[in-house]
């Protein structure tokens, strides 16, 4: 997904674009090496996360979301 798709998408789970934002927030907060941790810890929960609940299937160059 481009980032304004992915924008538009992370605004269907609110929830869960909070909690990884007050954790990379308090990653931040420890100096040098909490920004490198946190930014790869969020991103892979956030794609781990997304993976299991959103159900998309990418075909063709396009993104849909697949009916369960």
């Amino acid at each position: 997904m481009k980032i304004k798709e992915s924008f538009k998408y992370s605004l269907q789970f609110p929830g869960i674009a909070l909690a990884v934002g007050i954790v990379l927030r308090i990653c931040f907060l420890v100096p040098f090496i909490g920004p490198v941790i946190g930014t790869l810890i969020t991103a892979v929960t956030v794609s781990i996360v997304m993976f299991e609940q959103a159900n998309l299937q990418q075909t063709e160059g396009s993104w849909r979301e697949e009916l369960v």
